[in-house]
């Protein structure tokens, strides 16, 4: 609200300004960079199983 009722371009940059500086020291700490999970099971039955980022499936074979 401040920055929209700011009266100059100035003053709106000063708020600007003073809202990174509390992200940069308040929020950051805390910030996660990352939350990439997978999991993967292995068995003799299933070949040529590629993984990236998640698992290909192309080329997959299944014996019974």
């Amino acid at each position: 609200k401040a920055i929209e009722n700011a009266a100059t371009t100035e003053e709106a940059q000063e708020i600007w300004d003073e809202l990174q500086l509390y992200a940069w020291e308040e929020l950051l700490p805390i910030i996660q960079l990352g939350g990439f999970h997978a999991l993967y099971a292995q068995s003799s039955n299933v070949s040529e199983v590629t993984t990236s980022n998640g698992p290909i499936f192309w080329n997959v074979t299944i014996s019974e």
